[in-house]
């Protein structure tokens, strides 16, 4: 059976909280659509870095991609994996 997959490209992150274990991401699209995305993150270790990483998004009004399959989510930086992917003569 097929994975499927959706992707939901050009997100701004406007906000973040975070509450134990999940982190809770606010972001907006270009049509003003609102909505919001969660992670649990058991780890602090890595849930601290997922926080630091969502806070940058935010203060930079970077753009992000949010990429789901049916068992799991996250936002991405693709215009920054692209980049990298050019720039990797393997990709070329």
């Amino acid at each position: 059976m097929p994975t499927s997959i959706r992707v939901v490209q050009d997100l701004f992150i406007t906000s973040v909280i975070a509450g134990g274990a999940t982190l809770t991401a606010q972001v907006v699209d270009g049509s003003g659509e609102r909505n919001a995305i969660t992670f649990h993150v058991d780890d602090p270790v890595r849930r601290g870095e997922l926080l630091a990483q969502l806070r940058s998004w935010v203060a930079e009004r970077h753009l992000v991609t949010y990429v789901r399959t049916r068992a799991s989510g996250t936002l991405v930086d693709e215009r920054q994996l692209l980049s990298r992917a050019s720039d990797d003569e393997e990709w070329a």
